[in-house]
């Protein structure tokens, strides 16, 4: 017949390796939800960023429109009040309103590469917080958990029949030397 001391021990260690499988199944739903914000605020935060460059790219295009729009204009101007005038002077005139504009697209589109790189160099420290802000997700193990129990209920098992046989003991020598125990 199985003892009252030994059933309550079983069930104990059964209730604590219950216990403590639920807190490690809480430990990796909270590691995988807080692992899901991370990544779900690096997505918005990169989204962000490419809407930003994306904004960025059409003012500056536009910028470059315009520019071009102007440039027509200018040198279409400058060509019509130089009707009558020909030659060198003129042909210079033309080729610097082309300079001009040449230069101003190329630090528009200077100026959008950088922008671009900033963005990218944002969009890599986003991921770096992510994994930061990530949790390792723990491995959901029953063997030690298991083995813990059964190693807790074990000392519990050799306490006890350590103290029957003490008390058998006792028994016997009391029965031998006739004393009632």
């Amino acid at each position: 017949m199985c003892s009252p001391t030994l059933m309550i021990s079983a069930f104990s260690q059964g209730l604590k390796m219950m216990s403590s499988r639920q807190q490690n199944r809480a430990a990796i739903n909270q590691a995988n939800e807080q692992n899901r914000i991370a990544k779900l605020n690096r997505v918005r935060k990169q989204t962000s960023e490419d809407f930003k460059i994306l904004q960025i790219r059409k003012r500056e295009l536009t910028k470059i429109g315009e520019v071009k729009k102007r440039g027509r204009i200018a040198r279409a101007q400058a060509l019509a009040r130089a009707e009558t005038v020909g030659g060198v002077s003129v042909d210079r005139l033309i080729h610097n309103f082309f300079r001009q504009e040449g230069e101003y697209k190329s630090q528009v589109l200077n100026n959008l590469d950088a922008e671009v790189f900033a963005a990218q160099q944002n969009k890599e420290a986003y991921r770096l917080n992510q994994e930061a802000q990530s949790k390792a997700i723990p491995h959901d193990n029953f063997l030690p958990t298991f083995a813990a129990s059964a190693t807790a209920f074990a000392g519990n098992y050799f306490d006890w029949k350590t103290d029957q046989t003490a008390l058998e003991v006792a028994k016997r020598k009391s029965s031998y030397y006739g004393w009632n125990l």
